[in-house]
């Protein structure tokens, strides 16, 4: 079970956080049953100055539950400012972690929509960006379901779509990107654009890009740039 300071950090008490802490310097490596410590508390609730307490006490932001994810899994699942820097900045080599199901944080921002958090993780942690978890997703494949939904409620999605061309600008190759782009339908039209700008395509791929893509015409300087063939297709 929780200890009275893992309340304290996922309730966002500092006051209450810094007399347990004070009666027992010890507590801020505390376990629950599921290997959760206050810091992972803290994290799952966005309180990022009870986050800098708890670091400042000696939690570990390095400390995995049992199912292997660290604070800084939680901090990524939510989308409170700074959160992620503030772990990434405690135990940077935790963006490249990956959890019992093959995610990494990277996964959990695209899944959430934490635009910033995909940003600072990526800067973090380039190598991450097309991981593929236990069941063959990247972040790009959350990000692009994320991006959808928040179409379909019509609310803004230019932070992600932001966050989205961070991620084509490190794929490594056109696929899995344009399938992953084709499979997410008409509300990836704008990203087209993105992977065409820094990658060469085959005419078998240029065809599968869906139409009409208008977005796909601030390309055309750079594919003419690399090949006149190739802007013909």
């Amino acid at each position: 079970g929780w200890t009275a300071l893992h309340m304290a950090a996922g309730g966002g008490r500092i006051g209450v956080a810094r007399l347990l802490l004070a009666a027992a310097p010890g507590s801020a490596a505390a376990r629950d049953d599921c290997g959760g410590t206050p810091l992972h508390s803290a994290a799952a609730g966005g309180h990022n100055s009870m986050m800098q307490l708890l670091l400042a006490a000696g939690a570990r932001a390095d400390a995995a539950d049992v199912d292997g994810c660290t604070a800084l899994y939680f901090a990524a699942s939510g989308r409170v400012p700074n959160s992620v820097r503030l772990l990434l900045d405690a135990a940077p080599g935790m963006a490249a972690a990956r959890d019992s199901d093959g995610n990494t944080p990277l996964h959990c921002a695209a899944r959430s929509g934490n635009s910033e958090g995909v940003s600072l993780l990526l800067q973090a942690a380039p190598s991450t960006a097309w991981a593929a978890d236990q069941d063959g997703h990247t972040p790009f494949v959350y990000l692009m379901d994320t991006l959808q939904r928040l179409y379909a409620s019509h609310a803004t999605a230019q932070p992600l779509l932001q966050a989205a061309r961070c991620l084509l600008r490190t794929a490594p190759a056109v696929q899995p990107a344009l399938d992953q782009l084709v499979q997410a339908g008409q509300d990836a039209a704008a990203l087209y654009a993105d992977l065409v700008c820094r990658l060469p395509l085959t005419a078998a791929e240029w065809q599968l890009i869906p139409a009409p893509c208008p977005d796909l015409a601030r390309a055309l300087p750079a594919v003419l740039a690399r090949s006149t063939a190739e802007a013909g297709w």
